[in-house]
């Protein structure tokens, strides 16, 4: 089964419209949204079993070390193939 997020829901369109990353930064600006909502948003979506919170999460835990803003596509093609077949990342 897919990964859950803190209300349960696996798809971000299951989780309750408050808690989902677009409509925080819509009613609360930015600074109240994690570097994982964030980073969901510019990702757009997830994979079959892990939504794009889940997803952003994985990728920062990658480069939690590193310095994610100079993360380019071909740092990005490193990754698991969950991240790395993403239609974005050619």
């Amino acid at each position: 089964m897919g990964t859950k997020t803190i209300s349960g829901a696996s798809k971000i369109a299951d989780m309750p419209k408050v808690d989902r990353p677009r409509e925080k930064l819509i009613k609360y600006g930015p600074e109240k949204l994690s570097n994982s909502e964030l980073l969901a948003i510019i990702l757009r979506t997830g994979t079959k079993g892990t939504n794009a919170v889940a997803l952003a999460k994985k990728v920062i835990g990658k480069f939690k070390d590193e310095n994610l803003p100079l993360l380019n596509h071909k740092d990005l093609k490193d990754f698991p193939p969950e991240i790395s077949n993403l239609p974005f990342i050619d």
